[in-house]
């Protein structure tokens, strides 16, 4: 049997069509005969990086888009009670003379559920900034049995203010109208 260090000592022989074939083992050698590569700029900024930089480029903007949808997305305020989650938002829209607001009922449990009759009579009320009551409209449910995930949503359209400023909008609901959701809003001048 043939010990390890007699194995790497020992150069390989190969014959092919009668004639020995040279190894070699010498790595300047082999270097020189290697086609020079050209060095490419291998930086942040160079050309090998150009599917880096699309990929940058893509997040930059999906992030520059979902700010600004963030900005005019609905501004949503909920609350749950006996197995209903009552959603209050507005919508906004540009240089529109109306203001859009929504009262969403959806029933969260896995089973039909009824809704009372004290929370589906409903206020809206809308107030300026020193609290001054400036909108009231009363709204009412229709729908009072909803299937598991089913949601029922009322629409509220008035017209926006003439001032600009500061405002809060109100819906009182429950027995005796004592649970609110509000939100704040702020009118600007056209």
């Amino acid at each position: 049997m043939m010990k390890k260090k007699d194995y790497i000592k020992k150069k390989p022989e190969l014959y092919i069509d009668g004639q020995k074939i040279a190894f070699h083992y010498n790595r300047d050698e082999r270097l020189a005969k290697a086609q020079h590569k050209i060095e490419t700029d291998s930086s942040f900024f160079g050309k090998n990086n150009r599917s880096l930089h699309i990929i940058i480029v893509n997040i930059i903007i999906i992030v520059i888009v979902g700010l600004i949808f963030s900005k005019f997305s609905n501004k949503a305020i909920s609350n749950e009670i006996n197995g209903f989650k009552f959603f209050f938002f507005k919508k906004n829209y540009f240089d529109s003379p109306i203001l859009d607001f929504r009262m969403q009922v959806k029933n969260i449990t896995k089973d039909k559920n009824i809704l009372e009759e004290n929370f589906r009579d409903m206020d809206l009320i809308i107030y300026d900034a020193n609290e001054k009551n400036i909108y009231t409209k009363e709204f009412y449910i229709k729908k009072n049995i909803l299937k598991p995930n089913e949601y029922y949503t009322e629409y509220i359209i008035i017209e926006k203010p003439k001032t600009q400023g500061k405002y809060k909008a109100q819906v009182n609901y429950g027995p005796d109208k004592n649970l609110n959701l509000s939100l704040n809003f702020i009118i600007k001048k056209n």
